[in-house]
């Protein structure tokens, strides 16, 4: 049952963290808006290798070992 608690306090906060600081926050400037959108793209660039390059070899590598 524990983990179950953990879980919620986690969708929990990772919904209310993001709304709150929408609505209370102070405005970006110019430099915090290029630094944000330079994180989100390297972000981007390595979900997309993620699961387009390793995350299919993953599972071939797993039904050779499995042969």
């Amino acid at each position: 049952m524990n983990i179950v608690r953990t879980a919620l306090l986690l969708i929990i906060t990772l919904v209310l963290v993001p709304v709150f600081s929408y609505y209370f926050r102070t405005p970006l400037n110019t430099l915090s808006v290029t630094a944000l959108n330079t994180v989100t793209m390297i972000m981007a660039v390595a979900i997309a290798y993620s699961f387009v390059i390793e995350f299919p070899c993953y599972f071939n590598m797993a039904s050779i070992r499995s042969n």
